[in-house]
């Protein structure tokens, strides 16, 4: 029951039976024109024979003149059969393998939709706690004062923050100019000093029109956090902490984006057998890739945009022809989390 069960499962088992079918059949007809050849031979023999047997031999003449016809029309039989049979075999392989390629594209573009929305769950709550601490009085207070004291207590209390949360290198405070004047692990990032004006994420930032705003920047290697590839969530600090008061700041979190992206891709529940031919990735709309199974390539661009705008299903898979091979490829757009969604695209990527 269980090898039953199976087959009704695995519609790979289609393509294997066709081509076991075509095997043996292909064996069988093999077989039956070495014995037809050979009941040939013994007709042919039998004919000689009753020829020198002379009038005694005319009756076994005839039959095998009758088993030499038959074995012609054995012979003729064997062509039609397996010229019959030839395209249909083929046509069988044929949907078998689009019937199981495509329950498989199916399963990885459910698996590439299932780690994108890993990523925007996760990355909702940067969006979270960032708007929540650029209400933290710590903070409101030293860029109100810019007392050397308040300053101090606020790299402390951002210090205290960062030892709840592990996903972030650091928090930094900066100034409406952009040079930050406090972060939370002073002991392992100088940051303090540093010029971020022209950075994406204070930009953003201070560009917001309440405290319910947020900016951001996407993947970098920031030298806040040591060259390390980074995401930076970051909200305008308002006076008194309030809602619609006026910027006087910008706080930023600095978020570990390997230890989310690149554990995501590298866990990804591929099939074993299927590991070995399968990237796993997520990227940006213009194919810039982010996160890969194995590590990103350098300046690695996947033609996603292409892709993209083949299918505009959520989630779809195709093949392509990609670096000179087929492949089949999943797609999976971000359909974000709450308020919150990244835009980013997930993939698997499977050489056939």
């Amino acid at each position: 029951m269980a090898e039953t069960d199976s087959v009704i499962i695995r519609p790979e088992r289609v393509e294997e039976l066709s081509l076991e079918i075509g095997a043996a059949l292909s064996k069988d007809l093999s077989s039956l024109r070495t014995i037809n050849k050979s009941t040939r031979l013994v007709s042919l023999n039998a004919r000689i024979e009753a020829a020198r047997a002379g009038e005694a031999g005319v009756a076994f003449g005839v039959v095998a003149s009758e088993v030499m016809e038959l074995a012609k029309g054995m012979d003729s039989s064997f062509h039609n059969l397996e010229a019959n049979t030839a395209p249909l075999l083929r046509e069988l392989e044929s949907l078998g393998e689009g019937l199981a390629r495509n329950v498989r594209g199916q399963r990885l573009a459910d698996l590439a939709a299932t780690h994108l929305d890993l990523v925007d769950r996760n990355l909702y709550e940067r969006s979270c706690d960032v708007r929540w601490w650029a209400t933290e009085g710590a903070l409101v207070h030293a860029l109100e004062s810019r007392s050397p004291i308040d300053i101090q207590h606020a790299s402390q209390r951002m210090g205290k923050i960062l030892d709840s949360y592990t996903v972030y290198f650091d928090l930094v405070l900066c100034d409406p100019e952009g040079r930050v004047v406090a972060n939370g692990r002073p002991d392992k990032f100088n940051s303090v000093g540093s010029d971020v004006g022209k950075m994406e994420w204070f930009r953003s930032a201070l560009a917001t029109a309440s405290g319910a705003e947020f900016g951001f920047e996407g993947v970098h290697a920031s030298p806040l956090a040591g060259g390390e590839r980074v995401l930076v969530y970051s909200t305008a600090v308002r006076r008194g902490g309030e809602e619609n008061g006026a910027p006087i700041g910008v706080v930023g979190v600095v978020f570990r984006w390997d230890a989310l992206g690149q554990t995501i891709v590298d866990t990804a529940a591929v099939p074993p057998d299927e590991a070995s031919r399968t990237r796993v990735l997520i990227a940006e709309p213009d194919g810039r890739v982010i996160a890969a199974s194995g590590g990103v390539r350098d300046g690695e661009k996947l033609p996603v945009e292409d892709w993209l705008t083949r299918n505009g299903a959520p989630r779809f898979h195709l093949g392509v022809q990609w670096n000179g091979r087929e492949h089949l490829v999943a797609l999976a757009r971000s359909q974000g989390y709450e308020t919150y969604a990244t835009g980013w695209v997930g993939l698997l990527v499977q050489q056939v």
